[in-house]
C-alpha cells in the first residue's frame, strides 16, 4: 500500500497574497496546490461565477530565494531571553542558519547599539564572518528577525510596467499553471523585494497623500489576465491591474515586518 505523501508548507508570501487578495474582492481565496501532483496552481479565489486559479511568484535571484525559503524553515525569528533586545538582522545569501542560530542569540546579547548614528552602520567582525550584513533595534523584546539582504536594486533602471512584463517573462511556469487551470481567466500576485528595481519600490510607497499609478498597461502573457503587485518592504502598498478597471490601489500597506511573518 502506497503512503500518502504529507501536504507541505504553504510559504508565508503565498499565504499573505490569499489574504490581500481575499480582503480586497470580498471572497474567499483557498489554498490549492496540495503536492499531489506538479503544475499545480497556488490559490482558488471562489468568484461567483467559478473559481479562478491564482499563481504567486517573487522578483528574487536564485541566491536571496534560497535564502528566503531556508529562514521560512524558521519563520524568519529566533526566540531568546524574553527580556532581551530585540533585533532585525538582515543576513548575507551565504550565511549558514544553522551557524546564525547557534551563535547569533549570544553575540547580540553582549552587543551594545552605538548611540552614534555614524557608528550604527558599522558592524563587528565577528558578525561580518557570520554573515550579517546590517542589524537595527526591534522593539520586539526576546525575538530576532531575519531578513535576506536585498540585491542590485540600483543598477537595474527598468521602469514599473517593463517589469511586470520581465518577471513573468523570466518565470513562465506562472502563465503555464494559470492556462492548465483556466486557459483565460487566471491572475498572477508578484511579490517585489528590496533587490527589485527603485521604479518598483518607488511606485509602491505609500507616504504620499494621492500616490501615481503607472501610466501604461501591462503586455501580459497568453493565461495570466490580471497581475497583483505587493513588496516585502514596510510602507508599501498593493497596486492591481484588470482590463475592466485599469491600474488602481487595494487598502493593504504593509506598515510592519511583522506584517510578512505573523499571519
Amino acid at each position: 500500500m502506497l503512503a500518502l505523501r504529507a501536504r507541505p508548507a504553504e510559504g508565508t508570501l503565498e499565504r499573505l497574497a490569499r489574504r490581500i487578495v481575499a480582503a480586497d474582492l470580498g471572497m474567499v481565496v483557498d489554498r490549492h496546490d496540495d503536492g499531489s501532483a506538479s503544475g499545480q496552481v497556488d490559490a482558488l479565489i471562489q468568484a461567483p461565477d467559478g473559481p479562478i486559479p491564482l499563481e504567486v511568484v517573487g522578483d528574487y535571484d536564485s541566491a536571496h530565494l534560497a535564502m528566503w525559503k531556508r529562514l521560512e524553515r524558521i519563520q524568519h525569528r529566533l526566540r531568546v531571553d524574553g527580556t532581551a533586545q530585540g533585533w532585525i538582522v538582515w543576513l548575507r545569501s551565504s550565511a549558514r542558519i544553522n551557524r546564525i542560530e547557534r551563535e547569533l542569540p549570544g553575540m547580540l546579547a553582549e552587543y551594545e547599539w552605538p548611540t552614534d548614528p555614524f557608528e550604527q552602520d558599522e558592524l563587528t567582525p565577528a558578525m561580518v564572518r557570520l554573515g550579517i550584513v546590517g542589524l537595527q533595534p526591534f522593539d520586539d523584546p526576546g525575538v530576532i528577525r531575519l531578513q535576506p539582504e536585498g540585491w542590485n536594486s540600483w543598477d537595474d533602471p527598468i521602469g514599473f510596467v517593463p517589469w511586470v512584463e520581465r518577471v513573468l517573462d523570466r518565470a513562465p511556469d506562472v502563465a503555464r499553471k494559470l492556462r492548465s487551470f483556466d486557459d483565460d481567466a487566471g491572475q498572477a500576485f508578484i511579490w517585489a523585494t528590496a533587490g527589485s528595481p527603485w521604479s518598483v519600490n518607488s511606485m509602491l510607497r505609500q507616504d504620499d497623500d494621492e500616490p501615481a499609478l503607472p501610466e501604461h498597461q501591462p503586455t501580459l502573457p497568453h493565461g495570466v489576465s490580471e497581475v497583483w503587485i505587493a513588496c516585502t518592504l514596510t510602507r508599501r502598498g498593493c497596486l492591481q491591474w484588470s482590463p475592466e478597471r485599469g491600474w488602481r490601489r487595494t487598502g493593504w500597506i504593509t506598515r510592519e515586518e511583522s506584517d510578512l511573518t505573523v499571519l
